[in-house]
């Protein structure tokens, strides 16, 4: 309920510590259920969009290998340094990006 709460009133950094407690530590065996791999995507949208650098790079180091091995890699991928500063330049900022950048984020935020 706190991560809907702080998604809708786009509280991003509350939305991801709500996602992070959720989310818990990386799984010991490498593995993710499809519905832990979304809250983990979710928690790097949350981030991008609270302009934390910081914390998605920690995610992606904790959760990155077991992500890959998940049907959102490919999405989580997306989110390196550069490619999350520039979602969140676009998001935040209402910077011009091209229609794919835009695109992919809504679809993330539907999620």
């Amino acid at each position: 309920l706190r991560v809907d709460v702080a998604w809708r009133d786009q509280k991003w950094t509350t939305a991801a510590a709500a996602l992070d407690r959720l989310i818990g530590a990386p799984p010991t065996d490498g593995t993710l259920a499809p519905d832990a791999a979304q809250l983990i995507l979710n928690r790097a949208v949350a981030l991008v969009l609270a302009g934390d650098g910081q914390g998605l790079e920690a995610t992606r180091q904790e959760f990155g290998p077991a992500m890959e091995k998940t049907a959102l890699a490919d999405a989580f991928r997306a989110f390196d340094a550069d490619a999350g500063d520039e979602l969140w330049r676009t998001a935040r900022e209402g910077e011009k990006s091209n229609w794919s950048d835009r695109h992919f984020l809504s679809l993330i935020l539907q999620n």
